[in-house]
This record gives structure tokens, C-alpha cells and sequence, in this order.
């Protein structure tokens, strides 16, 4: 009887294992608003800001809606100014994300895990066309 007890268990955690790494869309479900969209113009630079540029939340939403993400063991704690591209905040149902494109890409809650964004290179491209950055 114990060892049915921990085959079960053992099957409970692999089953919760594997759905924790399974993809989920970058939104979390349902994008509430996109609080700010910042770019780096002079990326790479060491004196570069984030400055804030104009945005259509709903091309960006839309934009958002295709892609995944999956979880990492990594935790972003902060970022160098010049690293960074493009940071866009949102608002979910599960609270705020930030989404920081540049050296490295990845979406993170305020606390918790990063998340990889899956089909990077193509989602780049496609937000940047959205935003309007080049």
C-alpha cells in the first residue's frame, strides 16, 4: 500500500513538473492594458536612456497575443540602461510583466522566475515593427 501511495505522488509531482515548463501565452491570459512602452535610442551606448515613446495599445496587445513563453530558473535583477532595446510593461490578469528586449530577452513578473520568450528572433522583429522602432 505505501509504495501505490508513493508512485502517486511521485506522479502527482512529474505531472506538476512538466505542466509548470509547459509554454503559456505571454499575457497570462488576457492582456488589461499596456501601461508604457520605453525605447533605447542610442542602445549599446554607455550614456543611453529608456525614453518613453508613443505606442497603439492595440496593435501591441495583438502583437503580444501570438507569442508563448516558458518559464526559466533564472531571476532578472535589474538591467543596465544600455542592454536594453525596448521595455514594455503590461497589465494582466495575474498583475504587471515586464517585457525587456535587448543583450538579453525575456519576460518577468515583479517577482518570481523570468520566462524565454520562444520564437525570439521573430517576435523581435514584429514588436519593433509595431512600435515603430528600428
Amino acid at each position: 500500500m505505501k509504495k501505490v501511495i508513493w508512485i502517486i505522488i511521485l506522479i502527482a509531482i512529474s505531472v506538476a513538473a512538466v505542466s509548470w515548463f509547459m509554454p503559456k501565452p505571454l499575457g497570462d491570459g488576457e492582456i488589461k492594458e499596456v501601461v508604457l512602452v520605453q525605447a533605447n535610442l542610442n542602445y549599446g551606448a554607455q550614456d543611453s536612456k529608456l525614453e518613453y515613446v508613443h505606442f497603439i495599445p492595440d496593435r501591441i496587445i495583438k502583437c503580444l497575443n501570438k507569442y508563448k513563453e516558458q518559464p526559466t530558473f533564472l531571476r532578472h535583477n535589474g538591467y543596465a540602461m544600455k542592454d536594453v532595446q525596448l521595455r514594455i510593461l503590461i497589465r494582466t490578469d495575474e498583475g504587471t510583466k515586464d517585457i525587456i528586449i535587448g543583450k538579453v530577452t525575456y519576460s518577468q513578473k515583479g517577482t518570481g522566475p523570468s520566462y524565454r520568450i520562444l520564437d525570439r528572433e521573430k517576435f523581435i522583429e514584429e514588436i519593433f515593427n509595431v512600435c515603430g522602432y528600428n
